[in-house]
């Protein structure tokens, strides 16, 4: 992962509360358009626009992904419950 992303997330986790990291998830409006998106590039109907789009989303997907592992190691390095 490139360096600004793992500064971006170091500052996530230091600044938010793990649990609210972990408890993230993006809305059923941002899900549904990241479906319709993989779904138009699987049948290869996917503009240059919205393959950008796609791209970000996945970009973002990975950092949240990130940030949640770092998440969970740092509430079980400070002795705190991990959210199940």
């Amino acid at each position: 992962m490139p360096t600004a992303y793992e500064d971006f997330v170091d500052f996530l986790v230091a600044e938010a509360a793990p649990e609210k990291i972990i408890a993230f998830a993006p809305s059923e409006t941002s899900r549904a358009r990241a479906y319709e998106l993989l779904s138009r590039e699987k049948s290869g109907t996917i503009s240059a626009d919205e393959k950008r789009e796609l791209d970000q989303f996945v970009q973002l997907e990975h950092v949240f992904s990130v940030a949640k592992a770092r998440a969970y190691e740092h509430l079980t390095a400070t002795g705190n419950a991990v959210p199940k």
